[in-house]
């Protein structure tokens, strides 16, 4: 069979040169990238292989393929290196070379299996893995046999999936939720109804980072655009109400609205008092104010409406939970001299600095209105 001639007349005169590494010329414009970390590989694979590959240049010394190993070559020191000129190419033609140059060896794969073996073969023999430009990582793993061979895209879920979202899984002390973090609901479930007391979590950063592996595998919705400053807010909102610090101090304040003694709080809280106080001064003043005003409020509905008896369990309310006292004061008897009880609370939360009474702590003081109810005895 007679062979074809090559028609190219570019082909028929590939001469190597060898020329000044200063004299060469990188492509202003070219898209390929070269770390420190990976020309430095390029020069210890020039020193275990020697030069193997010749750089392609223009007629004007322009590299045209090469600026990784040109790198490596001025690491090294070299004055000269094997060059290849490439006559006869158009402005166009030499541009879309330098992108199909590296693009082309991009789009080969590899055969794992095959791939394995080699490498398995090369350490059993002693060699310096390192050059055959893997990583650690990627090695350890072909020689395990896990070599890469999850697919890009993830299956399509099943019709009937073991796990929706709501769904709790429950692993000795831990839970485990299948749903939406930003959801206040599924943070609820996950924290079965309680705070948590610190958060770890790594949002995206909004950047669209690609691998540095021969894949390049981007990071799967990292690059949110203009969602990323909504979906922030959303999932810091979710997260500061279940964990503790603003969560446990509107729990403070609540439990104190509805009366429950500071010692009741503290054991609640699994705290000692004194720290209660310390930590939550405010809020426990502001619930004292709250549970105050709604039991005045209770207490003039009933006293000025129907059914007064019911004022009787208000009071012992007020003297058993909200911790109030109860004092006869005969400077406002009525005119048969009769005394007049008067039920008054304290509340610490502004005001001239004063020591409450009961407690060696020295907390602002300001006295509530009185609230007043005639008791005949």
């Amino acid at each position: 069979m007679t062979a074809q001639p090559d028609l190219d007349p570019r082909n028929r005169k590939l001469a190597v040169t060898h020329r000044p590494v200063a004299a060469l010329i990188p492509y202003a414009r070219n898209a390929r990238t070269h770390s420190d970390k990976q020309v430095a590989e390029i020069a210890a694979s020039i020193r275990a292989f020697g030069w193997t590959n010749p750089v392609l240049v223009d007629g004007d010394n322009g590299i045209i393929a090469g600026h990784g190993r040109v790198l490596a070559a001025r690491k090294l020191g070299m004055a000269k290196v094997p060059v290849i000129e490439l006559a006869g190419l158009s402005d166009a033609e030499k541009r879309a070379y330098i992108i199909a140059d590296n693009q082309l060896a991009l789009n080969a794969g590899w055969d794992e299996a095959m791939l394995a073996v080699e490498i398995g073969d090369l350490q059993a023999l002693g060699f310096d893995l390192a050059l055959t430009g893997f990583e650690l990582g990627e090695i350890e793993g072909l020689l395990a046999g896990e070599a890469s061979s999850f697919p890009d895209e993830a299956p399509e879920p099943p019709a009937d999936p073991v796990t929706v979202p709501g769904d709790i899984w429950t692993m000795g002390p831990h839970r485990l939720v299948c749903g939406d973090a930003t959801d206040p609901e599924m943070v609820s479930l996950a924290l079965d109804g309680g705070l948590a007391d610190m958060v770890f979590t790594d949002p995206p950063y909004n950047v669209a980072y690609e691998g540095k592996g021969r894949a390049r595998r981007p990071i799967a919705n990292d690059h949110l655009g203009n969602n990323f400053g909504a979906f922030l807010e959303r999932a810091c909102r979710t997260m500061l109400p279940a964990t503790k610090g603003a969560g446990q101090r509107r729990q403070v304040e609540a439990m104190a609205g509805y009366g429950i003694p500071e010692v009741d709080i503290a054991c609640v809280l699994e705290i000692d008092p004194k720290t209660l106080r310390r930590h939550y001064r405010k809020e426990l003043a502001k619930g004292h104010i709250k549970a105050t005003a709604k039991v005045a409020e209770n207490l003039f509905r009933k006293a000025t409406g129907e059914g007064r008896e019911s004022v009787i369990a208000a009071i012992f309310w007020l003297k058993t939970r909200a911790g109030w006292k109860e004092t006869s004061v005969t400077e406002l008897a009525a005119k048969d001299k009769e005394p007049i009880t008067i039920i008054t609370r304290t509340i610490y939360d502004g005001g001239p600095h004063q020591e409450a009474p009961g407690s060696t702590t020295v907390l602002p003081v300001r006295r509530f209105p009185v609230i007043e109810h005639e008791s005949r005895r």
